[in-house]
C-alpha cells in the first residue's frame, strides 16, 4: 500500500491532471519566440548556407550528408522550416504539422551547427518545439480545437496535459546539464589558472576533428586592460593575429563587469564586420556568427 500511495504520488507530481490550455500557452509562447527567433536571423542563415565545404562538419542528423547542401536547397529546407512553424504554432492540423514541424527544425538547426559552435540555446528551443510538436498541445487556442469543438477552451482534465511542461522542463535541465559537461571537459575546463569562467564560457562546446582540407590557423589574441580606452573605458584591447601575409588589429569589448585582463569575449558585431572585411573565407572565425 505504501509503494502505491508513493507511485501515485510521484506521478501526480510530474504528470498532474491539468486543462489542454496549460500546453496550449506553452505551444503559443514557444512558437511566437522562435518564429521571431528564426526570422532576424534568415539572412545570417543563408550567409552560412553559402560559406566554403570547408568549414562544414556535419552533427546530428546532417551526420548523413558527406558535403554540404547546394545554398538554394538549404534557402529552401529553412523556409519550409518556418511556415510548419507557423501553422504548427496556429494549431492548423497539429497532428501532421506538428511532428513535421519538429522534424524541420531538428534539421535546419543541426544544419546551422553544422557549420561552427553548438549554441545550447537553439537546441533548448528545439527540445520544447519537438516535446510540443508530438504531443497533444494543441487540443485548446487552435484552429483544431476551433473547428472540432467550437470552442477554443475546451473544459477536460487529462493526465496527457499536464505531462507536457514535465517534459519541457526536463529538456531544459538536460540541455544545460550536458552543455555544463561538455564545456568543464573541454581542453580548457580542466583545473588550472587558464579555466575561468570567461574561457570556458567563450570557448567552442565541441572539438573538431583535423580535416584533411588545409585550414586557416586560429587566430591569437593578445589583451591588455588599458587604462583609458577611446570606445569603452576599462575594456581589453584585443591585437588579433592571423598566420597570414598581413595582420589585422581590433578593439574589441567585453561589456561584461566579469571580463579580466588578458581575457577576451569578443562582440558579435565585432566578429561580423572582421569577417566580412578582413577574414579569409571559411575561416574559423565564421562559426561565431549569431
Amino acid at each position: 500500500m505504501k509503494h502505491r500511495n508513493l507511485l501515485y504520488r510521484v506521478v501526480n507530481t510530474l504528470r498532474p491532471a491539468a486543462q489542454p490550455v496549460r500546453p496550449a500557452v506553452l505551444r503559443l509562447s514557444a512558437g511566437a519566440f522562435t518564429i521571431w527567433n528564426n526570422m532576424r536571423r534568415r539572412a545570417m542563415f543563408r550567409t552560412l548556407h553559402a560559406q566554403d565545404a570547408s568549414s562544414f562538419y556535419p552533427v546530428g542528423p546532417v551526420k548523413v550528408l558527406r558535403r554540404p547542401l547546394p545554398p538554394t536547397v538549404a534557402n529552401v529546407l529553412f523556409d519550409a522550416a518556418q511556415v510548419t512553424n507557423v501553422l504548427a504554432t496556429l494549431g492548423v492540423a497539429h497532428r501532421v504539422t506538428g511532428p513535421v514541424n519538429a522534424a524541420l527544425q531538428l534539421w535546419t538547426l543541426s544544419y546551422r551547427n553544422s557549420w561552427g559552435m553548438i549554441f545550447h540555446n537553439d537546441n533548448m528551443a528545439l527540445l520544447h518545439q519537438m516535446v510540443l510538436g508530438t504531443t497533444r498541445s494543441a487540443d485548446a487556442l487552435s484552429v483544431d480545437a476551433l473547428v472540432k469543438e467550437k470552442t477554443l477552451t475546451p473544459q477536460r482534465f487529462d493526465r496527457a496535459y499536464g505531462g507536457i511542461p514535465t517534459a519541457m522542463n526536463i529538456a531544459t535541465v538536460a540541455v544545460y546539464c550536458i552543455s555544463g559537461v561538455a564545456k568543464v571537459r573541454s581542453p580548457q575546463g580542466g583545473p588550472g589558472p587558464k579555466a575561468t569562467p570567461c574561457v570556458i564560457r567563450s570557448q567552442p562546446m565541441r572539438s573538431e576533428k583535423k580535416s584533411s582540407v588545409p585550414q586557416p590557423q586560429t587566430p591569437q589574441a593578445t589583451c591588455t586592460t588599458p587604462a583609458n580606452s577611446s570606445r569603452w573605458p576599462g575594456s581589453p584591447r584585443c591585437s588579433l593575429n592571423w598566420a597570414h601575409p598581413s595582420r589585422w588589429s581590433i578593439d574589441a569589448a567585453d561589456r561584461s563587469s566579469r571580463s579580466q585582463p588578458g581575457a577576451c569575449t569578443w562582440a558579435s558585431v565585432t566578429l561580423w564586420e572582421l569577417n566580412s572585411r578582413t577574414t579569409p573565407r571559411g575561416s574559423p572565425i565564421c562559426p561565431t556568427y549569431r
